[in-house]
Order: structure tokens, then C-alpha cells, then sequence
């Protein structure tokens, strides 16, 4: 700023020295106030001219100053304006970012996603609360690190197979919570791309389908339920077309032959009348108390029981029958053991047992009972040395799906096939199972389990 006073001096100096030079050579006579005159009024234009230009070149120089300060207005102006822009773009992503974070967390199902090496990136609430840990802790850990290693592998596996094909992947699993229990899920995830087209990541949503699954397994044993009830029904209908027919055929044949001959009623008939209505009652008893138990109206009440007492009764029951046959009963157990179990189911398994091994016996066959301890159950065995039975009958017995097939005794006693349903119903529900052994001409043996008592 200091080099034009400077220039000014100079240039005067200079033009000074220059008119003395010339006055000295053009006249030399002049006097000295005509010198010192034409000194002023020669400086004076000189001044006058250095100013000029002096003047001139700060006009200039403000000029160049003036339009820079615009240009450096502008430029600020400019670059607050995108600085603003920017400002206002990051205020815009991150009010994106949120929403959309916001928007991943309302969704009822754990959302995650990781990027293209497997690292988590971000999850919703529903996730942190599936794996029991806050976002700060999932973001940037593998699966390996948040998950049993079990499972991981799966996940992992999963996941390469993804990234390798791209595009969607639904596949059902199971998972783990943070609460212990275990789930029936769905994990619906796919990849998304960078925009270079390279893969970016993936993103997935687990839907949990145990409710789901529990339904479908409730849908499953309701129908199964309702199958066995249509069985039931069917086998019902036709137990009392087939089996209720026949005797109450039988006995309005007899009454219409004695309301027309009235003198033909004999003992021999009064005999046939009272063996038809006693075996109609038991297979009534015995149908009855079938239907009950399908319907789940016989109680079930378990209690500790005696059973050489049990035994005893049952023996005391058919004692005669088996006599007049000429069976051996063997039945009363020396040594008692105790069983748990619903004592008048117990007492109707040894009723329909012991009538149908003495059903099936001759004169001079047995029928026994005997006992062997099985760690917590005993195994009760009846067994005769009567008929025996082929594997095709054994094979369907205690079966709803068949129609009871019922054979008559060795004296022709009749039966219904509904005894061996019931024995088994009632094991059932006391926690055994039974079963038979039998060879044709060599004899049966029904045995069936009880928990000790």
C-alpha cells in the first residue's frame, strides 16, 4: 500500500531534475523568481498529474475491490447454500433413518439384517427381546457370537446359501428364546443389492408358528377324535342291529308260539326264555357300560389295592360255574401285592377275563392267575388250557376300527366281543397295556400290566 506515495516522489524528482537540466540549457538568464514561479507552476502540474493518475488507479483499485467483495459475497452466499443443502439432505436421511427404524419396530415379528459378511447392522424391539439383548449389543456381532452354536450353524449355512443364489429363502426351523423355551419359526429373508449391483447384505423377518403348530396338531386330534367317534357310533349301530336282533328274535318267536299254542309251553321253553334274557341283560350291561366309557362318563379313581382280596371276590364269583363245567379255577394268589389302580375298572378286567377263559375251556382244563414283579408295574397273567385261538382272531382284538367278532363257547355260550374292548379301555386308563399269547388247541393267555401301589 506504501509503493505509489513513493512512485509519486520519484516521478517528481525526477521531472524536477529534468526542468533544471533544461533551464540551465535553454536560459540560463532567467532570474530566480521567474524560476521559482515557473518551478511551482511546473511542479504543481506535475503534482497535479501524478495525483490524477494516483487517484485514478484507487478508482481502479476500488473498483477490482468492490467486485471482488461481490464475487467472495457470492461465493459465500454459494457455498452457505449448500452447505444448507447438505445440512438439509442429512436432516432428511436421518429423519429417513428414523422412520424407518420406527416403522422396522412397530412390525410384531423380529426383523434383522447384516451385512454382505454376516454382521448384524440393525434389528427392531421384537428381535432384541428374541435374543434378550439390547441393540448396542447385536450390531456388529456375527451369528456365531449371539446364538447356540447348533443353531448358528444352521443360520450361517443358510445364509452363504443366500448370499450365493440371491433373491428370497423361507425355510421353516427352530429356535431357542431368551426365556429357554423353544419355538416353531419361519425366517422369510432375502438380499439387497449396493448400487454397483455387488451384494449388499440381506434382511429377514422370523414368524413364530408354534401357536400355529399347536392348532394344527389340536385340528389333527380333533379329527382323529372325531374319526374314533363316528367308530364308536358305527360299531354302536351295528352291535345292536346284529347282536339285540338275534336274541329278541329268538324270544318273540317263543312268546308267538306260546300265545298260539299255549300247551306246548314247557320247561325245556321256560329254560331257553330265561337264558335268552339273561344273556340279552349281560350283553346290555355290557354295551351300556362301553357307551359310558367312550363318552367319558365313567370316573376314573385310583387308589392302592389288595390284590389277592380282588381275586378272592372274582373266584368266589365264578367258583360255580367253573364246577359245573368241570374246570379247575386256580386263581387266589397266596402271596398279596398292591397295585394303584380304579378298583371297579379292576374288578370288571378279572370279570370278563376269567368268563372268557372259562368260556373257552373243557371239561378238565384250567383257569389261573399269577403275578410277576416288573419294576414299577406288575404283570398279572390269566391263562387256560382251553381251545386256544389262530393269529388272525388275536390280531383283532381290543380293535374299534373291527367289528367284535364273538364266538360261541365250548358249551355254546354266547358272547358280544365287547368284554376284551372294555378290559382294554380300562387298562388303558390305568396306565398298563395288555395283550394275549395264544396257540390253537393249546390254550390263551391274557396278561395285562398295573403300576405297583
Amino acid at each position: 500500500m506504501y509503493r505509489y506515495p513513493l512512485f509519486i516522489v520519484l516521478i517528481t524528482f525526477v521531472l524536477m531534475s529534468l526542468y533544471e537540466w533544461a533551464k540551465e540549457r535553454i536560459n540560463p538568464e532567467i532570474t530566480i523568481w521567474e524560476s521559482h514561479i515557473i518551478t511551482i507552476i511546473f511542479s504543481s502540474l506535475v503534482a497535479g498529474i501524478v495525483a490524477y493518475l494516483f487517484f485514478r488507479k484507487q478508482e481502479v483499485l476500488s473498483e477490482e475491490l468492490r467486485l471482488s467483495l461481490e464475487y467472495q459475497h457470492a461465493v459465500n452466499q454459494q457455498i452457505q447454500k449448500e452447505v444448507a443443502a447438505k445440512e438439509s439432505l442429512k436432516s432428511a436421511e436421518s429423519n429417513q433413518l428414523q422412520f424407518l427404524q420406527i416403522l422396522i419396530d412397530a412390525i410384531p415379528a423380529p426383523v434383522f439384517y447384516k451385512d454382505a459378511q454376516g454382521i448384524y447392522t440393525g434389528c427392531n424391539h421384537e428381535f432384541e427381546a428374541f435374543l434378550g439383548k439390547s441393540r448396542e449389543q447385536i450390531v456388529g456381532k456375527n451369528v456365531y457370537e449371539l446364538s447356540p452354536s447348533d443353531l448358528a450353524q444352521v443360520y450361517h449355512e443358510k445364509d452363504l446359501e443366500l448370499m450365493r443364489d440371491r433373491g428370497k429363502q423361507c425355510y421353516e426351523s427352530s429356535v431357542v428364546y431368551e426365556d429357554g423355551t423353544t419355538h416353531d419359526v419361519i425366517f422369510n429373508k432375502a438380499t439387497y443389492l449396493t448400487p454397483d449391483g455387488d451384494i449388499g447384505g440381506l434382511i429377514g423377518v422370523i414368524l413364530d408358528i408354534t401357536e400355529r403348530k399347536k392348532l394344527e396338531s389340536s385340528v389333527a386330534q380333533s379329527t382323529l377324535e372325531l374319526k374314533k367317534a363316528n367308530v364308536i357310533k358305527d360299531k354302536f349301530f351295528s352291535i345292536i342291529a346284529h347282536d339285540l336282533r338275534g336274541p329278541m328274535g329268538s324270544l318273540t318267536t317263543l312268546f308267538n308260539n306260546v300265545i298260539s299254542s299255549p300247551k306246548d309251553f314247557t320247561e325245556e321253553t321256560l329254560e331257553a326264555v330265561r337264558i335268552t334274557t339273561s344273556n340279552t341283560g349281560k350283553f346290555l350291561e355290557q354295551l351300556l357300560t362301553w357307551a359310558r366309557n367312550q363318552k367319558g362318563e365313567i370316573s376314573y379313581n385310583p387308589q392302592t389295592i389288595e390284590l389277592g382280596g380282588v381275586l378272592a371276590e372274582i373266584d368266589n364269583l365264578f367258583s360255580a360255574q367253573a364246577k359245573s363245567k368241570g374246570v379247575s379255577l386256580n386263581i387266589n394268589l397266596g402271596d398279596s401285592c398292591l397295585v394303584f389302580a380304579d378298583l371297579d375298572m379292576l374288578k370288571t378286567i378279572f370279570r370278563n377275563l376269567i368268563s372268557n377263559a372259562l368260556k373257552f375251556t373243557r371239561s378238565g382244563d384250567s383257569v389261573s392267575a399269577s403275578v410277576k414283579d416288573d419294576d414299577d408295574h406288575y404283570i398279572i397273567r390269566i391263562s387256560d388250557t382251553g381251545i386256544g385261538m389262530n393269529q388272525e382272531t388275536q390280531q383283532s382284538l381290543f380293535r374299534l376300527d373291527v367289528k367284535p367278532q364273538s364266538f360261541p363257547g365250548t358249551q355254546n355260550e354266547p358272547g358280544t366281543g365287547l368284554g376284551l374292548i372294555l378290559c382294554s379301555d380300562f387298562v388303558a386308563k390305568n396306565e398298563g397295556s395288555i395283550g394275549v399269547e395264544s396257540e390253537q388247541g393249546e390254550g390263551t393267555t391274557f396278561w395285562f400290566t398295573l403300576p405297583k401301589g
